[in-house]
């Protein structure tokens, strides 16, 4: 995952070798296919508007993060039904995909939270936003494409820097 800038506070190639390490998880074991493909340091470019995903919260003590897997609505439609197993030719009701997406990225934050070692570390109820997710004041993020068969995503961290501590005087 490309960081935006390095945060002496974070080991941003920790989490993204966990993150990595989910992802070929779920590539085998809850999506049936052989491998994440991830194509490091990018982002999706379909327009913002178009774009959809589910985000779920990360924190511990002062550290809290934002995990997000997100893509297009076609994607994601694909992605439910490999999901729920339907044919290429059935819908899948929107509420399924949202459905889905929120799963999917429950069960990547879980894989995280086992492999990075953080037993204090609670995970948030996922959220489905569409367009965008970015950085403001004080946060950093890191984000990697990801392909799932036929499937490409954006997955997502969004994290917050800890503020410089004013020396006592």
């Amino acid at each position: 995952m490309a960081t935006s800038t390095q945060s002496t506070d974070f080991d941003a190639e920790k989490w993204v070798s966990a993150i990595h390490h989910s992802l070929q998880t779920v590539a085998c074991e809850t999506l049936g296919v052989e491998e994440a493909k991830i194509t490091r340091a990018a982002t999706h470019d379909a327009e913002a508007s178009k774009i959809r995903g589910a985000y779920i919260s990360l924190v511990e003590g002062d550290f809290s993060a934002l995990l997000g897997l997100r893509g297009t609505k076609q994607d994601c439609e694909h992605l439910a039904r490999m999901m729920l197993e339907l044919g290429e030719d059935e819908d899948a009701p929107d509420e399924d995909v949202s459905g889905t997406i929120s799963e999917l990225a429950n069960i990547i934050a879980g894989v995280v939270k086992s492999t990075i070692g953080f037993a204090d570390l609670k995970l948030g109820i996922p959220m489905v936003v569409s367009g965008r997710v970015t950085p403001a004041n004080q946060q950093e993020a890191a984000s990697d494409l990801v392909q799932f068969g036929p499937v490409c995503l954006e997955i997502f961290l969004l994290y917050r820097r800890k503020r410089a501590r004013k020396s006592a005087a």
